[in-house]
């Protein structure tokens, strides 16, 4: 049997584990949990709040992981599309090439076909590049604290 006062022994803190989960995982209140139970409240209280704070910690894992995955993504989408302007840029060069080999005049849309080119593709690696040094949103966090910390630390 569970006690009522003090620190619960270890096989007493399983036993509230086995009896509290459910109703935790039910997203019952603590107060109504323990009406329904006969645990102290507060004892209620600091197991629903150990398993919130786990559960956040894990979301935030899963968050910033997924974070990261997605930044990669969109770089790997960069390179594709600024790969695909390069290969459109050969074609169009190729053409040019041909023009000259042939000693005819460059048709005017394809050298501004090209240039536009060349400045979509300077674009994209700016776009790019500008993404890719942006900080992520853990180290946005983690320099907010630190600043914070810092903060702190010169106003005591």
């Amino acid at each position: 049997m569970l006690s009522t006062k003090g620190r619960p022994t270890k096989l007493e803190q399983l036993e509230y584990e086995k009896i509290l989960r459910p109703y935790f995982g039910r997203t019952l209140s603590a107060s109504f949990t323990s009406k329904q139970t006969g645990i102290n409240i507060k004892t209620v209280c600091n197991y629903f709040d150990k398993w919130a704070s786990e559960i956040r910690e894990i979301d935030e894992k899963d968050f910033f992981a997924k974070q990261r995955k997605e930044r990669e993504k969109i770089l790997v989408s960069y390179d594709d599309l600024i790969f695909q302007e390069y290969n459109i840029l050969d074609d169009i060069e190729d053409e040019i090439d041909k023009y000259k080999r042939e000693k005819k005049n460059i048709p005017k849309f394809l050298a501004s076909t090209a240039q536009d080119i060349i400045k979509t593709i300077s674009s994209l690696i700016d776009k790019k590049g500008l993404f890719a040094i942006q900080p992520s949103l853990d180290e946005v966090i983690e320099q907010k604290i630190q600043e914070r910390l810092n903060n702190n630390g010169q106003t005591s």
